[in-house]
């Protein structure tokens, strides 16, 4: 089983009321839902209700759970996958030090819990960086946001596996090997 995003959205289940029957019968014309994981599209779609020359409301939907209580359902889910030895994969995302320039444009764009500042690690600048912190459940929408806005080239993805396959663990052995050697 794979911990990845698009995991976390086949457990999501639509609430039982209809948010969007409930405002066209409200009198709303103008309605939109959106993926609001999906920057470009959340994008395009607000740029449309701003040059849109309807006359009344516009209402635009985000249909997604919170992206922090899919990740409550997935600790569930990952322990009972470990605990049977199953092949897990956790997705995270970090900033990288060395590249984050401490303009924490990145933060302003995004709402997300996990994405804080911290003490830059480097006496010679004073800025704080950006950091993303161990909440985070990997659903790459800092990292997306940082690169739709051409933020930020400091964000980067990890894959952790637990309980590999022996090819995987064979192939952790040779890239070390190599590494070593190229290092030494």
């Amino acid at each position: 089983m794979q911990n990845s995003f698009a995991f976390l959205k086949k457990l999501y289940k639509k609430p039982k009321s209809d948010i969007q029957k409930t405002l066209a019968g409200m009198g709303v014309e103008w309605i939109k839902v959106v993926d609001p994981y999906n920057v470009k599209e959340s994008l395009k779609t607000i740029r449309e209700a701003y040059k849109s020359n309807y006359k009344g409301l516009k209402v635009i939907i985000s249909d997604a759970e919170c992206a922090l209580e899919s990740g409550r359902k997935i600790r569930k889910i990952k322990s009972e996958a470990l605990s049977q030895n199953n092949r897990w994969v956790e997705t995270k995302l970090g900033v990288d030090e060395d590249v984050c320039t401490g303009d924490h444009s990145c933060i302003s764009y995004n709402g997300c819990p996990s994405l804080t500042v911290r003490n830059n690690p480097n006496p010679l600048k004073d800025d704080k960086i950006a950091w993303i912190d161990y909440s985070c459940i990997g659903c790459g929408l800092c990292s997306e946001i940082s690169h739709v806005a051409k933020l930020c080239p400091s964000f980067y993805q990890v894959d952790r596996i637990i309980n590999p396959t022996s090819y995987e663990s064979f192939m952790f052995r040779v890239r070390n090997f190599v590494i070593d050697r190229l290092v030494n």
